[in-house]
């Protein structure tokens, strides 16, 4: 059995995916970077077992259930005005002219009316002689199963991340030991990269032996000294607390412009494209050009390059989230607008909710998603690659300091996580992102080779694989939970469109899971609530409680265990050195 599993894996070392550039990367740039394109490469087939979960259970029954459909309008006719508006929705989405690149570009159109978006599913049941699938709660079981497999992924990878973390935090008590003897990443065969490493260990020694010094200056600081420094980093947090709330005026302000002059009938192809995509540019556009002035206002508070590189990376993740936040309330702004006409097919000018708001929810997270690697990948190629090129043949001390680039490790994984998060925003509105964002990574693991072979030199900070791999889990856990808590809103609280997508004429699309738990036999009823009484919810929270501190318990003695094994290692040292020394005096 245990030869057939290290078969299994030397099997899969051969046929995996991108095996020699990952192996080529690893060569030049080390272990830590190489861990980033393997994180890529998990983030794609995520997405990939994520898109066949939302295929064989969302996509073939709609398929099936599509033949099936009589009057998609039936429940709404009841109401007239809810039923003539629903009648004019489907034939507007019945008759479009011919296909053209600015529908797959904003995601209208053609593609509006495809499976990808939420509007096309239809709250029917798939009935058949044994069993009937109710596509509207397999809708909902399908978001919460992925969403619960990718938690449970994540944090099993966060998990091991964590473990390694740990391990290479107990041998800081003798990192210049470490780094002398077991500094050197043996996987590296390329003479220029071994050079760039034997600079990166002596930079991390330096680095080590400034923070000692800084660490000691820090006691004896001045009065006046401490003052000043403390007034530098309270105007540099004012100023980047001005720009983070610049940034969101500004996003909130155009989407609203936008909103308000595509209310016009007559603007051309090219207009209406430029302001749909107005709101993505805006939120992409800060994107890049904020993150270099907070880059710039963080050099000037004197922190040590780790504490440095920590705080741009959280400010970064804070201007991103801002962005992010201030477009969800512009949407909430939107579907929330009430002016007693929401059950008719014309919007007025003080409430302008699509007919259908999740499927427009949708849209503007697909444009958001594919704007945001495209313009990635234009100033790879046109800007930075160019700057490599300006670096390399000018031999000028000015053309260094324009165009010589690091591969900056933390900026390129705030680029992938940002990415996988959209898709996380967008994928209960638009089931089918995870598999365009299947493509999308593919694509992204390529341009990101290029930024980091042809255009990038390696970084001066040395990236360690369980430092990397910890980084990496701990963002992406982070963005995780904050993508799940708008989500979390819409389905409790919000009330879905009355003329589209599986949940129409609900107040909310939790309401469907309450009415199916009220359809369960009695039985399953009271078994449920005898689980989650409180008589049996304390003793298990007792248990719990026992048992966590049994364990922790248990750690501080293996911990002591470990200190008495290290202190008799030191001793048997001290012994062989004696016995050495003593031999040597025989002789």
């Amino acid at each position: 059995w245990e030869y057939m599993k290290i078969r299994r894996k030397e099997l899969y070392k051969t046929v995996q995916l991108w095996r020699q550039c990952l192996r080529s990367i690893e060569g030049k740039f080390g272990t830590g970077v190489v861990t980033f394109f393997m994180f890529i490469k998990w983030l794609m087939f995520l997405n990939l077992t994520v898109s066949m979960i939302i295929l064989c259970f969302l996509i073939v029954p709609a398929l099936l259930v599509q033949e099936s459909v009589t009057d998609p309008c039936e429940p709404s006719l009841n109401d007239t005005s809810i039923g003539d508006c629903c009648l004019q929705y489907v034939l507007d989405n019945s008759t479009y002219g011919m296909p053209t690149p600015y529908d797959l570009a904003q995601g209208t159109g053609w593609v509006e009316k495809t499976y990808f978006f939420y509007g096309a599913y239809p709250n029917s049941v798939l009935e058949h002689s044994l069993l009937s699938y109710k596509l509207p709660l397999a809708y909902i079981a399908v978001a919460l199963g992925y969403f619960l497999l990718t938690l449970c992924v994540i944090l099993k990878a966060a998990a091991h991340g964590f473990k390694e973390r740990l391990v290479e935090h107990e041998g800081q008590y003798y990192k210049y030991c470490s780094m002398v003897f077991a500094g050197w990443d043996f996987c590296i065969y390329n003479e220029r990269s071994a050079a760039i490493k034997h600079k990166a260990l002596y930079y991390e020694m330096k680095e080590c032996l400034e923070s000692e010094r800084r660490d000691e200056n820090k006691k004896h600081c001045s009065r006046d000294e401490i003052c000043r420094s403390v007034s530098i980093r309270l105007f540099v947090n004012t100023v980047i607390i001005i720009i983070l709330a610049a940034s969101g005026s500004l996003i909130f302000f155009t989407f609203q412009f936008s909103l308000s002059e595509l209310q016009q009938e007559n603007l051309n192809d090219h207009m209406r494209l430029f302001l749909e995509f107005m709101p993505s540019l805006c939120i992409v556009g800060l994107n890049l050009i904020v993150p270099n002035i907070l880059n710039y206002l963080s050099s000037l508070e004197n922190y040590s390059p780790v504490y440095l590189t920590r705080i741009t990376m959280f400010r970064t993740i804070l201007l991103r989230m801002t962005t992010l936040g201030l477009l969800l309330a512009s949407f909430y702004t939107l579907v929330k607008c009430q002016d007693g006409t929401q059950q008719s097919c014309e919007n007025s000018v003080q409430c302008k909710t699509p007919i259908c708001w999740e499927t427009y929810v949708g849209q503007q997270i697909y444009k958001l998603l594919i704007l945001d690697i495209l313009v990635n990948a234009l100033v790879t190629f046109f800007i930075n690659f160019p700057r490599m090129l300006f670096a390399k043949h000018v031999k000028c001390k000015l053309a260094q300091v324009l165009g010589a680039q690091e591969f900056d490790l933390p900026k390129h994984v705030l680029d992938v996580v940002y990415s996988q998060t959209l898709v996380w925003f967008g994928s209960f509105y638009a089931p089918l992102l995870p598999a365009l964002a299947t493509i999308l990574f593919f694509f992204v693991f390529y341009v990101k080779k290029f930024a980091c072979i042809v255009n990038s030199s390696p970084s001066a900070t040395i990236y360690t694989a369980s430092r990397s791999n910890c980084m990496f889990m701990s963002v992406l856990l982070l963005w995780f939970t904050l993508a799940l808590i708008p989500w979390a809103y819409t389905i409790s609280e919000i009330e879905p469109s009355k003329l589209c997508g599986p949940f129409k004429g609900q107040p909310s699309v939790w309401s469907l899971v309450q009415a199916t738990y009220n359809d369960f036999p009695t039985w399953f009823k009271y078994s449920m609530s005898v689980i989650t009484s409180a008589s049996t919810a304390l003793p298990l929270l007792v248990l719990l409680i026992i048992a966590l501190c049994y364990y922790r318990i248990i750690t501080n003695a293996n911990r002591q265990m470990v200190n008495v094994l290290k202190k008799q290692l030191v001793l048997e040292g001290h012994d062989k050195q004696f016995l050495l020394n003593r031999l040597s005096a025989f002789i």
